[in-house]
């Protein structure tokens, strides 16, 4: 099969990525995959870009003693969003259209760290049998008072406004971290 552009796939060690286009492999004009992680690394930077061989691409691998696909194109038809915020989806819908919902109320931990938080939401969900979804998580950096963003929805329930009224012209950094989970968990 042959991945076509704009297409998300999840590799079998986990991470999603975005095929860019199918290139050739100069010296022997071999097809390639071009690709995008949709995920930041400290080693290699934002969203880095890589090149696979078709073949290899396409390749079947051994996982916990079973085949399965190196790299899997991700189906929206079945794609599963939890939250419990309608906003979110109705946002995230214009992107999906067929996008499904499961309204779930998920445990929010209290961290300083977003990734703590949207590894314990995923953690969660799958420990409740969900398979086959996202979860995400808003974070607000406030940098005028070293405001850590993950405690922006515990601070707006707390206060009772929108805390982002209140700095509303300062430097603000906001963070949306996406935690995805396939089918085979």
């Amino acid at each position: 099969m042959e991945p076509k552009p704009k297409q998300l796939f999840t590799h079998y060690k986990g991470g999603l990525y975005q095929v860019l286009s199918i290139a050739y492999e100069e010296a022997t004009m071999q097809k390639v995959v071009v690709y995008q992680a949709q995920y930041n690394t400290e080693d290699l930077g934002d969203k880095p870009i890589f090149t696979r061989a078709l073949s290899i691409w396409n390749e079947q691998v051994k996982l916990g003693g079973k085949d399965v696909c190196r790299f899997t194109p991700l189906s929206f038809d079945e794609l599963q969003f939890i939250t419990g915020n309608p906003n979110k989806v109705k946002e995230a819908r214009q992107l999906w259209p067929q996008l499904k919902q499961l309204n779930v109320e998920l445990d929010e931990i209290q961290s300083l760290d977003y990734k703590e938080v949207i590894n314990h939401k995923l953690a969660e969900a799958k420990n409740k049998g969900y398979r086959n979804f996202f979860v995400e998580d808003i974070s607000v950096y406030v940098d005028s008072i070293n405001f850590p963003g993950p405690l922006i929805k515990w601070v707006n329930k707390s206060i009772g406004l929108e805390f982002g009224t209140m700095y509303n012209n300062q430097p603000t950094t906001v963070v949306c971290a996406i935690g995805y989970c396939d089918k085979e968990g």
